[in-house]
């Protein structure tokens, strides 16, 4: 991840019905125009960070920029919220 830009990362568990849903949302937005990388973490992996950046529940984007979390989604509730939320968060 660059850390002058700002980056998206998306914390799930594999046993997470929504989890599914809200990854197939950014596969959609992952192809559409000006849409940065999006990064996956399985957040059992990274139980740490998780605490660390106060992550409440999965699934859940972050926007991250220069070693701090600018933003959080949790409610993934349609493909046109999720642009927004990155439209909303790029530099």
């Amino acid at each position: 991840m660059n850390k002058d830009k700002v980056s998206f990362i998306y914390f799930y568990t594999p046993m997470c019905g929504t989890c599914h849903l809200a990854k197939r949302f950014l596969q959609i937005v992952e192809k559409m125009d000006n849409v940065p990388t999006i990064y996956e973490a399985d957040i059992n992996y990274f139980k740490v960070i998780a605490k660390e950046w106060e992550i409440e529940s999965v699934p859940c984007f972050i926007a991250f920029r220069e070693s701090k979390v600018v933003d959080k989604m949790y409610a993934f509730e349609s493909v046109t919220k999720v642009y927004e939320f990155i439209q909303q968060n790029k530099p």
